[in-house]
């Protein structure tokens, strides 16, 4: 949805200085596609 892209790019931004974090989010998003921004709003990471 254009909500959930939305999210992305906004959490993307925010990671762009902590590629750590970033891949563990990847790493997130490739194992669940359809739930990664829940499971960011969740506390995964």
């Amino acid at each position: 949805s254009l909500k959930a892209h939305l999210a992305l790019v906004d959490l993307y931004e925010k990671l762009n200085r902590d590629k750590e974090a970033a891949a563990v989010y990847e790493a997130i998003a490739k194992l669940s596609p359809d739930n990664k921004v829940v499971h960011y709003n969740q506390g995964v990471l």
